[in-house]
């Protein structure tokens, strides 16, 4: 990952965090320890290898993300509870 890559990602983490620095570290280390366990593990591995097959592009891998069936079901249930 490049340099202005991981900033990008750390901004919104620094700017909710700034008044509690330690929350930040907490919700950091509590990754995947505290959420629930993947449905679909498989699906997960394979996303990974091709994002890094991809040169850990995130452009790539919000695209993947985007275009995914589940994603656009979901968009499309969200759309019809607001009306």
């Amino acid at each position: 990952m490049r340099r202005d890559e991981l900033q990008a990602l750390q901004a919104p983490l620094k700017q909710r965090y700034r008044s509690d620095p330690e929350a930040a570290l907490v919700t950091l280390c509590a990754v995947g320890a505290l959420g629930e366990r993947p449905t679909h593990p498989e699906l997960l591995d394979d996303l990974a290898v091709r994002f890094m097959d991809a040169g850990w592009s995130l452009k790539w891998l919000q695209r993947q993300i985007v275009l995914s069936a589940a994603y656009r079901q979901r968009r499309r249930r969200g759309r019809r509870l607001l009306g």
